[in-house]
């Protein structure tokens, strides 16, 4: 009897493991699928088990890596299956964050209107906005700011969003526009 106990138990323990096993291929499967816009793939990893809000070595959700890299189909996807829009990186960069520096506007959209934390600061206190006037992403900065964007959020270097897009310029000179929208919204020079 006691050998039979000890195989059921061994038994349910390979099975376990292989269940674990199984689970975490699928995650990696899901965060490979939102990095290359694969969302046929990221449902199906979804609907197996795979959990939507998995993180890879760098705290990297599919949400994150499929927004940074510009998949809104696959971003739209994520969404609808209950991502996390605010979840962060090991750096606490949000996909915000990302689709912001990267100026995609449509992305930025989709994540705001879902409830992704328009002022989410990652670990030096950036927001998303600072990283959308890195690069003069004059449409992405024009929707975070209709979306109650703080211009005068301080990063932990004491640098503004104006701050960031002055140094930011071709040789410090910062584009008039991208000048005029942060005053018009309230920064303070």
């Amino acid at each position: 009897m006691q050998t039979v106990r000890s195989y059921i138990i061994i038994q349910l323990i390979l099975l376990s493991s292989l269940s674990t096993i199984y689970a975490q291929n699928l995650n990696g499967k899901l965060i490979n699928a939102g990095k290359n816009g694969d969302a046929a793939t990221v449902k199906f990893c979804i609907e197996k088990g795979a959990n939507v809000n998995a993180k890879d070595k760098l705290g990297q959700t599919a949400l994150i890596v499929a927004s940074k890299n510009g998949h809104i189909e696959t971003v739209q996807t994520l969404i609808s299956q209950g991502a996390d829009v605010d979840a962060q990186t090991l750096f606490e960069e949000s996909s915000l964050h990302f689709a912001a520096l990267n100026g995609n506007v449509e992305i930025v959209k989709a994540l705001l209107l879902k409830g992704a934390d328009v002022n989410n600061k990652n670990y030096n206190g950036g927001t998303p906005l600072m990283a959308a006037t890195i690069n003069g992403r004059t449409g992405t900065i024009r929707v975070l700011l209709k979306n109650g964007a703080d211009v005068n959020i301080k990063a932990k270097n004491g640098y503004t969003a104006l701050d960031v897009a002055i140094m930011q310029g071709q040789g410090g000179a910062l584009s008039p526009e991208v000048k005029q929208m942060l005053l018009d919204a309230g920064a303070k020079e």
